[in-house]
């Protein structure tokens, strides 16, 4: 009963979160141009620009690939999905503004691309994901993500 329970309200919380100025299709119209770059940047290595149409990420409006639970509109794999490609993108604004400015619980700003890499994939292809964001953000995998400009 209580596990049900945490499961709602945190479904209502996320999904709060969603629509609020942080979180709504306007979040990502309010965020930086780092913010934005760094984003794309993660949804080129997450396959959100794939050409098939059907990565995970399309099919969840999740360019982030983020594993936040069911915010009331299922999971795929563990992933989160989104009602609109414009959440997804706001939910990995969010994450990366953390990112930034310190307040994530898994990243520093003082942690390279490399080392982000590493804890964002799960070790999985970490080296790949690495260069891929780097790469499109033209810098090397061993740059802090907090001096990227």
């Amino acid at each position: 009963m209580a596990w049900g329970i945490f499961v709602v309200l945190t479904a209502v919380f996320l999904y709060a979160w969603s629509e609020s100025t942080i979180g709504g299709a306007e979040g990502y119209d309010m965020a930086t141009d780092l913010e934005r770059r760094i984003a794309e940047a993660i949804g080129w290595a997450e396959g959100i620009f794939h050409p098939s149409g059907t990565a995970v990420p399309q099919r969840a409006n999740n360019p982030g690939n983020l594993k936040l639970g069911d915010i009331g509109f299922g999971t795929i794999g563990g992933k989160t999905i989104y009602q609109t490609i414009e959440e997804g993108w706001t939910a990995l604004i969010y994450q990366i503004d953390l990112i930034l400015t310190g307040r994530s619980r898994y990243y520093t700003p003082d942690m390279t691309i490399r080392q982000v890499a590493v804890t964002y994939t799960g070790g999985d292809n970490a080296d790949a994901w690495a260069n891929i964001v780097s790469g499109k953000l033209g810098v090397t995998p061993d740059t802090k993500i907090g001096e990227v400009v």
